[in-house]
């Protein structure tokens, strides 16, 4: 949708919503309309609306083919004309903007990229699976046969399923980032409530936002034994008993003071519990503040959870109990290979260079 295919997509529009001659596709008018604002209203990327726009076009010329007909031939062919003319010229613009034909590092580049940040993601992909496959072949052969590959996010995992089978590289594990103690000092830095307690509920229990963490109940907290109980999730293993840490033992103390039932994050509808909207809004702001990455997502704390839990207590059916998981694939993700490879690597420079002494701190804050 460009600025020059305007004009046909508000008549049908306006066509669907208002003429009478479109009254049987009011609700394909509304079916944008309603959309449109709860994006606006959430912050949502502009191309979630695309697919309505070919129903709008439609609409459009349906009005406009209508209208030309009562003109006189002379002006019915100046309309005609100027329509294609003006949809010739939106289909070279969007071309010239969202098609990767653009030389790279050429001025248009630079122009179109500056405009669709997408046509940026399209270059070095091949370069950065040809790196990772020099990398495995550094690795001891003993090491290569556990090899995993991590992509931070779907573009990596996307690069090395595509190209890497030219390597006989194995597949990806795509997984999102996760919400660290760097990023949480970050966040609780910038952050608004209640996501700076939602933050620290979730990194600290593995308590799914929106279904979970949201509709906790005071009624579900056993202050002497400090668990939660969870009644309903996603799956029959959500009915569970989450432990509480000092953090979440302090936070919820001071949210429920002198309240002995109810919601533990009550909305400001009376009787309601918060919901997403709130949240997302203060998390985008929040994420934008302290300078983390958009594939940074909330939801990351709970995977954050699970990892650091299995890596401690390498308990799989700990993890998979007190997350809720009822499939042990899904907590199997939680492993992240790639730091074994890491640590790997540094012990085995260590032992290489003789350095005689050993390094004695920890930086991990406890959970």
């Amino acid at each position: 949708m460009t600025l020059l295919a305007a004009p046909l997509w508000i008549a049908g529009l306006w066509f669907s919503l208002f003429s009478r001659e479109g009254e049987r596709f009011r609700l394909l008018g509304w079916m944008y309309v309603v959309p449109l604002l709860l994006f606006v209203a959430a912050k949502g990327r502009g191309y979630y609306l695309q697919p309505a726009y070919p129903m709008l076009y439609a609409a459009g010329a349906v009005w406009g083919e209508r209208r030309l007909q009562a003109l006189s031939p002379a002006w019915k062919n100046v309309g005609r004309t100027a329509a294609w003319l003006a949809l010739a010229a939106d289909v070279v613009l969007v071309s010239a903007l969202f098609l990767p034909i653009a030389p790279i590092g050429s001025r248009w580049f630079h122009w179109a990229s500056g405009i669709n940040g997408d046509l940026r993601e399209e270059i070095g992909w091949p370069e950065l699976v040809r790196e990772v496959a020099r990398i495995r072949d550094s690795l001891a052969e003993q090491d290569r046969a556990h090899l995993g590959i991590l992509g931070t996010n779907y573009g990596e995992a996307g690069a090395v399923n595509l190209y890497g089978t030219e390597y006989g590289l194995p597949r990806a594990i795509g997984r999102a980032l996760r919400l660290d103690d760097e990023a949480e000092r970050k966040l609780l830095a910038v952050a608004e409530q209640p996501l700076q307690d939602i933050i620290v509920l979730m990194r600290d229990t593995g308590m799914r936002n929106g279904r979970e963490l949201y509709r906790m109940r005071i009624e579900h907290i056993d202050w002497n034994n400090r668990v939660i109980f969870n009644p309903s999730s996603k799956t029959k293993k959500g009915r569970r008993f989450i432990p509480m840490s000092d953090r979440v033992l302090d936070i919820l103390l001071v949210r429920c003071a002198g309240r002995k039932e109810g919601w533990v994050f009550p909305s400001r509808h009376k009787g309601k519990h918060i919901t997403g909207g709130l949240v997302n809004k203060q998390w985008v702001k929040a994420r934008t503040k302290a300078g983390l990455p958009e594939g940074l997502v909330l939801y990351c704390a709970r995977h954050d959870f699970g990892t650091y839990v299995l890596q401690k207590t390498g308990n799989i059916a700990a993890v998979m109990n007190t997350m809720g998981h009822s499939d042990v694939k899904t907590a199997m993700v939680y492993q992240h290979p790639e730091l074994n490879l890491v640590r790997e690597a540094i012990n085995a420079r260590s032992l290489a260079g003789n350095s005689g002494h050993v390094l004695g701190h920890r930086s991990e804050r406890p959970n």
